[in-house]
C-alpha cells in the first residue's frame, strides 16, 4: 500500500508539472493547445479542448454548444484519469471520484436531452454510464492481472451501440465509431501505462485522447441543429 501511495503522488507530481510546462508554453494548461496537435497560432482556428486556448488570433470564436461539447468531454478524460488513479492506488476517495465521474455521464446526457428530448438524452446517459462502469471492471481486472477478453468485447460492443444510436440521429456521424473504437483504444493504453508505472507515458496517452475527445465534439457540433 505505501508503494501505491508514493506512485500515485509521483505521477500527480508529474501531471502538475506537465500542466505548468503547457502554460510557459503558451497554452492553457489543460491539455494539448491546439486540437490539431500543431500549436497554438498554428493557423486552423480550433482551440484546445477546454475552449480558452490555442485559436489562431483573429479567428472566429466557436459557437457555445462546440465549446460545451468540448468541456463535457474534456472531463471525460480528466475524471476517468483521476478514478484510474484512485482505484489504482487504492485511495480513500475512490467513491466520490467515481461518483464524479458518473455524474459527467449525466451531463453529457442532459446536453442531448436539451436538443433531441429527454428520452435520447436518457438513452445517452444510460450507454455512458454502461462504458464507465465496464471500464471500471477493466482497471480491476488489469490491476489484478486477470482475463480482460470478455470484459473488452463487451465495451467494444457498448461503443458500438453508442456510435449506433449517434448515427440514427445523425447519418453524418457515421465516422463515431471508429472515434469510439479509438477512445477505448487510447484509455485502455494510459491506464496500462499507469499500472506499470510509466507515467511520463501515460501522461502522453491522456494529451492524445484529450485532443482525440476535442475532435469527436466537434463532429457532434458539426451537426448538431
Amino acid at each position: 500500500m505505501e508503494a501505491l501511495g508514493l506512485a500515485t503522488v509521483i505521477f500527480l507530481v508529474l501531471v502538475v508539472a506537465a500542466a505548468s510546462a503547457r502554460r510557459a508554453r503558451g497554452g492553457c494548461g489543460c491539455g494539448p493547445s491546439c486540437a490539431c496537435d500543431r500549436g497554438e497560432g498554428c493557423g486552423c482556428g480550433l482551440f484546445c479542448p477546454c475552449g480558452r486556448g490555442g485559436r489562431a488570433p483573429g479567428s472566429a470564436p466557436q459557437d457555445p454548444v462546440r465549446l460545451r461539447l468540448r468541456a463535457l468531454w474534456r472531463e471525460h478524460v480528466s475524471r476517468t484519469l483521476a478514478f484510474v488513479v484512485s482505484s489504482a492506488g487504492g485511495l480513500a476517495d475512490a467513491k466520490a471520484v467515481s461518483d464524479h465521474l458518473l455524474d459527467n455521464q449525466k451531463d453529457i446526457g442532459a446536453l442531448f436531452s436539451e436538443r433531441f428530448g429527454p428520452a435520447t438524452g436518457g438513452a445517452a446517459t444510460a450507454l455512458l454510464t454502461d462504458h464507465i462502469l465496464i471500464a471500471a471492471e477493466l482497471v480491476a481486472a488489469l490491476k489484478g492481472g486477470q482475463p480482460t477478453d470478455a470484459i473488452s468485447g463487451r465495451w467494444d460492443k457498448n461503443a458500438d451501440d453508442l456510435a449506433a444510436a449517434l448515427q440514427r440521429l445523425r447519418p453524418a456521424w457515421g465516422a463515431a465509431r471508429e472515434m469510439l473504437r479509438e477512445h477505448l483504444r487510447g484509455t485502455a493504453a494510459y491506464v496500462q501505462a499507469y499500472l506499470r508505472g510509466d507515467y511520463a507515458k501515460a501522461l502522453q496517452l491522456v494529451d492524445d485522447a484529450q485532443a482525440h475527445m476535442a475532435r469527436f465534439a466537434d463532429l457532434l457540433a458539426e451537426k448538431w441543429d
